[in-house]
């Protein structure tokens, strides 16, 4: 008696199995073709299209005139903050870029904790209303370019630029 119990669950559970396979096989073949159409798509329409390239030809100095060195640049990396106001909820992630010419990067460099503190306490005293508008980046760099030169004692930073400048 037991024994044709066993005999009458068995095709029961084969049954099943058999009816699963080929839903399996039904959802692999439709993977395949999502990716198939996919890859089609990209290839033909393309979502990136490649920039053309214009060549700049370098211009020599004429006679007479003044040429303006860039200097060299200092990068103060990551200066992470949240505006006034946030809650914590919203921040800005910045680098900041101090241009110097002469002795000023070794000191730039000693000061890199002061300078990294002057830009977190000015970059962090602005609701993100005024952080977010473009036109009041020219102010902060006048406000940051006063401030690090107020601490600096072989020079002057002649900049500010700001090389990252995302807010989430």
């Amino acid at each position: 008696m037991a024994e044709e119990e066993a005999r009458e669950q068995q095709p029961a559970g084969k049954s099943k199995v058999a009816s699963l396979v080929p839903k399996v096989l039904i959802a692999m073949a439709v993977i395949a073709l999502q990716a198939v159409v996919s890859f089609v798509a990209v290839k033909e329409f393309g979502l990136v299209r490649p920039q053309p390239t214009v060549a700049v030809q370098a211009k020599k100095a004429e006679p007479g005139s003044i040429v303006r060195e860039f200097g060299d640049v200092y990068l103060v990396e990551d200066i992470i903050v949240n505006p006034a106001g946030s809650s914590g909820r919203r921040f800005l992630n910045a680098t900041v870029a101090l241009v110097y010419s002469g002795k000023v990067g070794s000191e730039l460099e000693k000061r890199n904790v002061q300078i990294r503190d002057i830009m977190l306490q000015t970059l962090g005293s602005y609701p993100i209303e005024t952080l977010s508008n473009p036109a009041f980046r020219d102010s902060l760099r006048s406000e940051i370019l006063h401030k690090v030169n107020g601490v600096l004692t072989t020079g002057k930073v002649s900049g500010v630029y700001f090389s990252s400048y995302v807010m989430q």
